[in-house]
C-alpha cells in the first residue's frame, strides 16, 4: 500500500465476476489503480461463496457465465444487501436483457467492451 492510499478499511469495495480471466483480472487492476479494495470471481457460485464472509458495495457482474447467470447472481447479492451497486456488463446487450437487469435491482447495464472510468460511472 503506497502512503498516499487509504486503509483497506476505508476504501470502496467491489466484486468483479466474469468468467473470462484476462478481462476480469484487467479490470480489477484498473479498479485497484482508483483505489478500490476488489475481489474477483469466476462464476455466481464463487461470487456468492465470497460474499458469505464480505459483501460488496459494488459489483460488476457478466450476464453469461457457467451455472447461473449475472441477473440470478444480481437477485441473489440484492438479498444479502440491497445497498450494493450492480452494473452487469455484458458481451452483447439486448433490450429485453437491460430492462430484466434494471427491474432486479441493476444500477446499470453496459456492454463490453468498456472503459472502466464507464464502468465507475455508471
Amino acid at each position: 500500500m503506497r502512503a498516499d492510499e487509504p486503509p483497506l478499511s476505508e476504501r470502496p469495495t467491489m466484486l468483479i465476476v466474469d468468467d473470462d480471466r484476462p478481462f476480469r483480472e484487467a479490470l480489477a487492476a484498473a479498479f485497484a489503480r482508483r483505489g478500490y479494495e476488489g475481489r474477483t470471481a469466476a462464476s455466481a457460485d464463487e461470487a456468492l461463496a465470497l460474499c458469505a464472509e464480505w459483501v460488496p458495495e459494488r459489483a460488476v457482474l457478466d450476464l453469461r457465465m457457467p451455472g447461473a447467470s449475472g441477473i440470478d447472481l444480481l437477485r441473489a447479492l440484492k438479498r444479502v444487501d440491497p445497498t450494493t451497486d450492480v452494473v452487469i456488463l455484458p458481451g452483447y446487450g439486448s433490450i429485453p436483457n437491460a430492462v430484466e437487469a434494471v427491474r432486479a435491482g441493476a444500477t446499470n447495464y453496459l456492454t463490453k467492451p468498456a472503459e472502466p472510468d464507464e464502468v465507475e460511472a455508471a
